[in-house]
């Protein structure tokens, strides 16, 4: 009885993660198309529009994990003191669970996750959620030697057209270019060789993506670059990142979750706790090699408090401050009521395009 108890668990969630899929990306698309005219003529008010609406898609990811059990507890620098700031989200990667989870941290820290730019693997492109991206301008990496000096002329081309224009705040990144379990054989044998410190619960960071976002959208240092002046050509009016904001992420015993299985909800309810810390771009370092190093202390740091979180369970408390004011672990809280508004607006908004837009033009097509 149990077991049919859970699989019929199982359906119903994934049938309402279906569902809820299907209207936010269909009222998000037709919202993108419908407001064009509005991008082209007047950009600063769609881009304002733009997002509430991808703020609103998040309530969906909100509402898949919160009511699947999945608690999220925060440490370390409070970041929301500067989520009106403009930043870089440097994280660990560990598994398919850490872009939602950083989607439902961000939700509540004011507009903040809706004015993201998410720097991602160019094989999202090819998924609905690559397709949203695209609208709003995010940025899709290639990996790989063969197209890394490429790929830095264009992401920083990139974020010259981009970032102020589209009106960003925030940008995601992950700097270990891909998941924990795919790389840490590689990044180990690599530390070995070049007498780094051996990593077992983060990978050694890549630091070509992080510099070009520093070189180009930096509070106006003259950081050393590879590819000439970076700060030629940008728009002097373009807002300068203020700070660099380092998040890491642990999952109960270094089991990582899974985005579909905390969706449906056949792993376990359990809470993830999350670890931030935060740096002014004027005190990162400007020439490659100190910044290599100045990265690469990060992650060792991660190192020792995931080492601290798999023995005990939570991260240690930071006893001395910061460039932020310190935040006890605390639960994460979400305002169940603008959740919900939100799927009533993008379920509204998806009978409405269809009622008045599609299915007149259907009717003279066809």
């Amino acid at each position: 009885m149990r077991r049919l108890h859970n699989l019929l668990k199982y359906a119903l969630r994934f049938i309402f993660f279906f569902i809820s899929n299907l209207y936010g990306f269909f009222g998000y698309i037709m919202w993108s198309l419908l407001l064009l005219p509005l991008r082209i003529m007047v950009p600063d008010v769609y881009w304002k529009i733009e997002s509430v609406l991808f703020k609103g898609l998040q309530a969906m990811v909100v509402t898949w994990l919160h009511s699947g059990g999945y608690g999220v507890v925060e440490v370390g620098d409070d970041i929301s003191a500067v989520e009106d700031s403009e930043a870089v989200l440097l994280c660990n990667h560990q598994s398919t669970a850490d872009t939602p989870l950083i989607m439902i941290v961000l939700w509540p820290k004011g507009m903040c996750s809706g004015k993201v730019m998410w720097i991602m693997d160019h094989i999202f492109r090819f998924t609905h959620f690559g397709l949203m991206s695209t609208i709003r301008n995010d940025f899709f990496i290639r990996q790989g030697k063969e197209t890394r000096s490429q790929q830095g002329v264009l992401l920083e081309e990139h974020l010259k057209q981009h970032y102020s224009s589209s009106k960003r705040k925030w940008i995601i990144l992950f700097p270990e270019g891909g998941f924990l379990r795919k790389r840490r054989e590689a990044s180990q044998e690599y530390a070995r060789k070049n007498g780094y410190p051996v990593l077992q619960h983060v990978t050694l960071p890549r630091i070509g993506a992080l510099k070009t976002i520093l070189n180009t959208l930096g509070d106006g240092q003259s950081f050393e670059s590879e590819h000439g002046d970076m700060q030629n050509g940008m728009n002097k009016s373009q807002e300068k990142l203020k700070w660099v904001v380092d998040m890491t992420i642990g999952y109960r015993n270094g089991n990582a979750l899974d985005m579909l299985g905390m969706c449906v909800g056949y792993i376990e309810p359990q809470n993830i706790h999350v670890h931030f810390r935060a740096y002014p771009v004027s005190q990162i370092p400007q020439d490659s090699e100190d910044l290599l190093q100045w990265l690469y202390a990060r992650y060792e740091e991660k190192e020792k408090l995931l080492d601290h979180f798999y023995q005990h369970g939570v991260f240690p408390p930071d006893f001395t401050g910061g460039f932020l004011p310190l935040k006890r672990a605390s639960q994460l809280v979400f305002d169940l009521g603008a959740v919900i508004l939100f799927h009533l607006f993008f379920i509204v908004s998806v009978y409405l395009q269809y009622t008045f837009v599609l299915k007149p033009l259907f009717g003279l097509l066809f």
